[in-house]
């Protein structure tokens, strides 16, 4: 496994992970036979070096902004004071891309995702091919519940990134489009120009094994969700 490079992203952001630029096989693994359509075809591409949030955005986290006045309450359950280290959700889109630029940064692309979830290789899954146990991720069956963000270290993806797989289900910056990998340029592609809802990534507590596939895609509309979080990206300088 790679080493993972920790730093700091500032007071109110917790710590990140470096994704080294390089590239990479996008879409579904040759060895999985659970492959979606939108998944296919597999595609070289390369990224530009970027930082990641370690973990999803916890509820405690999300409401400095909120008491900054820069975002606005998530529509259902949050109790910050409470549980506040449990991933923030029931964030639409639009309050998640304002968090991440209120932290000075933003929500990942869709390939740097799967980039920072995926590493050189052509896993499955963030920690290899072995399929999902409770000790690996939050998956249906393993609480049925939220749990708090980087509780999973051991199903860690092979630049550190944490819970990728399972907890929340995390926006991404792209629109969605289900013929995108074949017309995908081959350099930091940023998804197509427009669109009616936007990707989901990484499956959460309430899916199963299947849906926390690193290639795994899900069409977003654009509202929150009980197991939909995010986390934020940032060019590396």
């Amino acid at each position: 496994m790679l080493v993972a490079a920790v730093a700091a992203c500032g007071d109110n952001q917790g710590a990140a992970v470096h994704i080294p630029a390089g590239a990479f096989m996008m879409g579904c693994s040759a060895s999985d036979t659970r492959c979606e359509s939108d998944e296919l075809p597999a595609h070289r591409v390369s990224v530009r070096a970027f930082d990641l949030d370690r973990d999803e955005v916890d509820q405690a986290s999300y409401d400095e902004c909120v008491h900054a006045g820069d975002c606005t309450l998530p529509s259902g359950t949050y109790d910050p004071g409470g549980t506040g280290d449990l991933p923030v959700v029931f964030v639409d889109w639009d309050q998640a891309a304002s968090y991440c630029a209120w932290a000075g940064q933003r929500l990942p692309t869709e390939a740097e995702w799967e980039r920072a979830a995926r590493g050189n290789g052509a896993f499955i899954y963030p920690w290899g091919n072995a399929e999902p146990t409770c000790e690996l991720a939050n998956v249906f069956g393993c609480g049925d519940a939220l749990q708090p963000v980087g509780g999973h270290p051991l199903g860690e993806s092979p630049f550190g990134a944490r819970d990728l797989a399972g907890n929340a289900m995390e926006w991404v910056a792209d629109w969605y489009d289900a013929a995108y990998y074949a017309t995908s340029p081959a350099s930091d592609p940023t998804g197509p120009d427009s669109g009616a809802e936007r990707v989901k990534r990484g499956g959460s507590y309430m899916g199963d094994v299947d849906t926390v596939r690193v290639s795994n895609r899900v069409v977003g509309f654009l509202v929150g969700l009980p197991n939909l979080g995010f986390r934020c990206a940032r060019d590396a300088k």
